[in-house]
């Protein structure tokens, strides 16, 4: 079993001091919401959860936390600004249907249904270089994040779709695959462009 931990909302910057943050806090918008995140060690928790998962989220907070982290992290969870997700194994590359399925379970797909993908930056083109090359993605002609051709889709038709689960079902019947694969390509890499502010993820 895998586990992701998301970032949920749209940053917005700091506020004044006040009693609950002394260091003065922080603000992201989720849906219609502004969710307070409480000065800067919870910033810094739900800034890592945008990191590529290299290694497991709650390893990570353990090292830079402590065991405050686990508490750190539990806060933002209940005010819906992280989703941790329990996924299978990965599917090996030819599979589809029933392990699909089980790749992602029915916790993923219950977050693809509760989240939607909001594009940011803008589209720069495709690139080439000597780890295969991608398509670039930027902010005023500088390139922050050069993904792959299915990344690359779900970024770009993320816009129109009412929910992450609705792009992924969108994408497969474009492609003739499961929307069970791409969903669990998007859980998988989908870090990247979260870390690159390329995209966000926002509560339906």
């Amino acid at each position: 079993m895998t586990v992701r931990t998301f970032p949920v909302g749209h940053y917005l910057g700091g506020y004044p001091d006040e009693a609950d943050a002394p260091d003065g806090g922080f603000e992201v918008r989720i849906s219609s919401r502004v969710v307070p995140l409480h000065g800067p060690a919870e910033l810094a928790v739900w800034a890592l959860a945008h990191q590529p998962p290299d290694a497991p989220f709650e390893a990570t907070l353990a090292d830079l936390f402590g065991p405050v982290g686990h508490d750190l992290a539990g806060g933002l969870v209940a005010r819906g600004a992280l989703a941790p997700v329990t996924l299978g194994d990965a599917p090996p590359a030819e599979a589809d249907g029933d392990i699909a399925v089980a790749a992602v379970g029915a916790e993923g797909i219950a977050f693809a249904r509760r989240h939607r993908l909001r594009p940011l930056q803008t589209a720069i083109g495709w690139v080439s270089g000597a780890d295969g090359g991608g398509f670039a993605i930027g902010f005023a002609g500088q390139v922050t994040v050069v993904v792959d051709p299915l990344l690359r889709d779900l970024w770009w038709w993320a816009g129109p779709s009412t929910d992450l689960w609705e792009l992924c079902q969108r994408l497969a019947a474009a492609t003739g695959s499961a929307p069970e694969r791409v969903l669990r390509h998007f859980l998988d890499h989908g870090h990247h462009l979260l870390a690159a502010g390329a995209a966000y993820l926002d509560a339906v």
